[in-house]
């Protein structure tokens, strides 16, 4: 937000100095948490970007990733206010418009209350719903707001300002749902937990990509150790 002030006091080229550090630091954010740019548009005073994480591909920690995204667009210094709005749930995903102009695009009712979230976000904070946060828990620190309304929910939405993220990973490995598939390296782990409690100590070296469950793996070794 703010362009038509910032052209009139400084001029266009500034104003677009300031949209490229923006863009710039959206870019890099997406790099890093692998969070995908789908759309931007034009708007009042300013524009959007429309994010998506969890589409093309999934990893199981998508809300997280996002909201690691967000905040860092809304603590960056890039001489622009900025608000976030998140939500999450089922979307239609695919190519979208005409043959010569396609684009990638998540069209849906959730995507269209994660516009709805971030008008009622103020600048500088990111406003999650809880289908977002739940998924998210503990990873941030939360600042839970009265229930509101929006064009186009037939129920009052509950959201929370999310701030900085939380040292706390353990938190975000949710230990009450069964896990499944890991049998073996649970065997494993086991194994040389036992021997290390019994004076043989021991280093075991758990690697793998984000969100495929390395910290979901630690926590049911937590709950099944003495």
């Amino acid at each position: 937000g703010g362009i038509d002030d910032l052209i009139a006091e400084h001029g266009p080229q500034t104003a677009f100095d300031r949209v490229q550090s923006l863009t710039v630091t959206t870019m890099a954010a997406l790099a890093e948490h692998a969070v995908l740019l789908t759309a931007t548009d034009v708007g009042l005073d300013g524009g959007t970007f429309m994010l998506t994480a969890g589409a093309p591909d999934a990893t199981g920690d998508d809300e997280v990733r996002m909201l690691r995204v967000a905040r860092r667009l809304v603590e960056a210094d890039t001489g622009l206010p900025a608000r976030v709005g998140v939500h999450a749930g089922n979307v239609f995903v695919g190519a979208a418009g005409a043959p010569f102009r396609r684009t990638y695009s998540t069209m849906g009712a959730a995507t269209n209350l994660a516009a709805r979230v971030m008008s009622r976000a103020a600048w500088g904070e990111v406003l999650a719903t809880t289908a977002v946060t739940d998924r998210a828990r503990g990873r941030f620190a939360l600042e839970p707001q009265q229930p509101f309304t929006v064009k186009g929910s037939r129920r009052p939405v509950s959201a929370s300002v999310v701030a900085g993220e939380t040292d706390d990973t353990a938190v975000a490995a949710d230990a009450t749902v069964p896990l499944v598939g890991r049998s073996e390296e649970l065997r494993i782990a086991e194994a040389l937990l036992s021997r290390a409690r019994a004076g043989q100590g021991r280093v075991l070296e758990i690697t793998g990509g984000v969100g495929v469950g390395k910290s979901r793996l630690i926590a049911e070794l937590r709950n099944r150790a003495p």
